[in-house]
C-alpha cells in the first residue's frame, strides 16, 4: 500500500461493533485489516478473527489501554514500540480504550515509511443512530421502529426506498424479481457494478450504506403471480405501509387486494407514457377509494402508462408481435421526470408513519389530505393541451405542478365495497376532471 505522507491520511472504522469486538478479545493487542481508498488518503480499519496471511504482512496493530500516557514522550515511545512489531514500511497503530471509563477515544497513528515519525490522524468512527440523525428535523425514535413494504424497486421504487432510509425508517421489505440491466442504471440509484444482481439485493446494500442500523428483508418474487405466497403474505402483514411502485397492471390490482385484506395503507405511484407526467394514489382501507374503485376491475387505458419493461408492454400487445418490436416500443422518461413522483410518495409515506405523533412533519398531515395527485412534466400526452408559458401563472393549468382530487369510494367496488364518502373540494371546471389511467 502506498501513501505519500502520513499527514494526508484519515482513518475510518466502518464496523458498528468495532469497539466491542476488540474489547472481547482475550489478548491486549492484535492486528486489524486495512483497506486503502483514494490513493491511501482514507484507511478503513476492520477487525477480523482471521490472522493475516504470510503473503500479506500486517500493516496495522492495536493495543488496548486502560488509560493513555500523560506525557507526550511516553505516548510516542509506546507508539514506536508497537510499530516495531509490524513488518511493513507503511503502518498504522491504534490505541483502543479498554472500557468506556478509560477516559479517551480511539487514537490512530500513521507512518508512511519506517524512517518517518508516526503522526496522529483524524478518526471517523461509527456512532449511535442518534448521532447518525443528529442533524435531521425528525427525531430518530419517530421512525426507527417504522416498517415499509416496497413492491417494485426499479427507478421509482429504489429512490423511494433510499429516501425513506435516509429519513430514518428502520425496517423494509423489498419485493421484486427483476435483475438490474444496463438500460436501467441511468435512472436507478444503483450503478454499473450492480448489473446482473437482483434489484432487491443491490438496494439492500444501498440502504445499509446510508443507515447501518436499518433492517431489510428481500423477496425475489413476482407479486403478479405469487400474491398468495406465504412469504409475501407475512411480509405485507408485518409492515405499516405498502408502496406500489410496479410497472404492470396485474401487480397493482394484486397489491390493492392485499392492502384491503391486511388493512394496510397502500400508496400507488406510476408514470404516464414517456414519463410526461404521473400520478399517486393513497388507499386507506375502509376510508378512501381503492385502486379498483378508480380504475374498475381492469385498467382501461394501460397504453397511457409508461412502458418500462417487456412484461408491461406485453400486457397490451398481441402475442404475434415479435420481441424485437416490443423492445423497440419501450420508451422511458428521464430520471428527473420520475423523481417528483417518487418524492411525493416519500412525503406521503412519512405522513402515514408519523400520523398522530408529534413531529416536524405534522403540518404535512394537514396539507396532504387528497387521495389522488397528478403531476405534469411536459406538454405531451394527457397534458398536450396545457397552455404554453404557464409555469409562472396560477390561474390556468401548467406543467411542473401537482393537481389533486379526492375520489369517492365506489359502493359497487368488488374489492372494498365501501360506501360513498365526501369528495374533497376541487374545482373541476378549472382543473378538469383528472384523466385516470
Amino acid at each position: 500500500m502506498m501513501l505519500r505522507t502520513a499527514s494526508q491520511a484519515a482513518v475510518h472504522f466502518p464496523q458498528e461493533d468495532f469497539l466491542s469486538l476488540v474489547r472481547s478479545t482475550p489478548s491486549s493487542h492484535g492486528t486489524l485489516r486495512v483497506k486503502a481508498q483514494d490513493e491511501g488518503t482514507l484507511l478503513q480499519l476492520m477487525y477480523s478473527e482471521k490472522d493475516p496471511s504470510p503473503e500479506t504482512p500486517a500493516e496495522c496493530i492495536y493495543q488496548k489501554l486502560d488509560s493513555l500516557p500523560t506525557e507526550e514522550q511516553e505516548l510516542q515511545t509506546l507508539v514506536e514500540q508497537l510499530r516495531s512489531r509490524l513488518p511493513a514500511q507503511f503502518n498504522v497503530v491504534v490505541l483502543v480504550p479498554n472500557t468506556d471509563a478509560s477516559g479517551f477515544a480511539v487514537q490512530c497513528y500513521v507512518s508512511s515509511s519506517s524512517s518517518d515519525k508516526a503522526q496522529s490522524v483524524e478518526v471517523f468512527q461509527h456512532r449511535s443512530i442518534r448521532d447518525l440523525y443528529s442533524r435531521s428535523i425528525l427525531e430518530p425514535d419517530c421512525l426507527s421502529h417504522a416498517s415499509v413494504c416496497i413492491v417494485g424497486v426499479g427507478s421509482g421504487g429504489s429512490h423511494v426506498a433510499l429516501e425513506l432510509a435516509k429519513s430514518g425508517v428502520g425496517r423494509f421489505v423489498l419485493i421484486d424479481n427483476d435483475r438490474l440491466e444496463y438500460c436501467n442504471i441511468i435512472r436507478h440509484v444503483c450503478g454499473a457494478n450492480d448489473v446482473g444482481r437482483y434489484k432487491t439485493k443491490a438496494i439492500k446494500e444501498r440502504l445499509q450504506d446510508r443507515n447501518i442500523h436499518v433492517k431489510v428483508q428481500t423477496l425475489e418474487e413476482d407479486i403478479s403471480i405469487y400474491r398468495t405466497s406465504e412469504e409475501i403474505q407475512k411480509a405485507v402483514s408485518s409492515c405499516q405501509v405498502i408502496v406500489a411502485a410496479t410497472d404492470t397492471t396485474a401487480s397493482r390490482y394484486n397489491i390493492n387486494s392485499l392492502a384491503w385484506e391486511k388493512g394496510k395503507v397502500a400508496i400507488f405511484g406510476k408514470c404516464t407514457a414517456r414519463a410526461a407526467g404521473g400520478d399517486v394514489l393513497v388507499f386507506r382501507p375502509g376510508q378512501t377509494a381503492c385502486y379498483a374503485c378508480i380504475h374498475g376491475t381492469t385498467d382501461d387505458s394501460p397504453t397511457d402508462q409508461e412502458q418500462t419493461s417487456v412484461e408491461s408492454v406485453r400486457e397490451t400487445t398481441p402475442g404475434y408481435v415479435p420481441d424485437s418490436s416490443v423492445e423497440a416500443s419501450i420508451q422511458v422518461g428521464l430520471s428527473s421526470d420520475i423523481i417528483p413522483i417518487a418524492n411525493l410518495i416519500v412525503k406521503l409515506v412519512l405522513v402515514e408513519l408519523c400520523r398522530d405523533k408529534y413531529s416536524d412533519l405534522s403540518s404535512l398531515q394537514e396539507d396532504l389530505t387528497a387521495n389522488y395527485y397528478r403531476w405534469a412534466n411536459r406538454r405531451e400526452g394527457a397534458f398536450a393541451n396545457y397552455p404554453a408559458h404557464g409555469i409562472d401563472k396560477f390561474n390556468e393549468p401548467s406543467i411542473l405542478r401537482w393537481y389533486t382530487k379526492t375520489f369517492s369510494a365506489d359502493s359497487s367496488c368488488p374489492v372494498c365495497l365501501v360506501n360513498e364518502m365526501e369528495p374533497g373540494e376541487v374545482d373541476d371546471a378549472f382543473f378538469g376532471k383528472p384523466s385516470v389511467d
